[in-house]
């Protein structure tokens, strides 16, 4: 998994972006192949793109909740 830190140009005062990042050249989903004891598993990672990081990521598919502050 690799994590890219990208500047928006929509930022406020404090530099933090008021949307979300784009990125055309990183795909929205993408598979991959990792090692458990020993066996081979495929697994599909979905791009991590939220309005306020300067950053995107890739996370595994359904393992991951984002968190509303209420």
């Amino acid at each position: 998994m690799a994590c890219t830190e990208q500047v928006s140009s929509n930022q406020v005062n404090n530099n933090q972006p008021t949307t979300a990042i784009t990125s055309p050249s990183r795909p929205s989903t993408i598979t991959d192949t990792i090692s458990v004891e020993g066996e081979k598993q495929k697994i599909t990672l979905n791009l991590y793109n939220k309005p306020g990081l300067n950053f995107t990521t890739y996370i595994l598919a359904n393992r991951f909740v984002d968190q509303v502050k209420l």
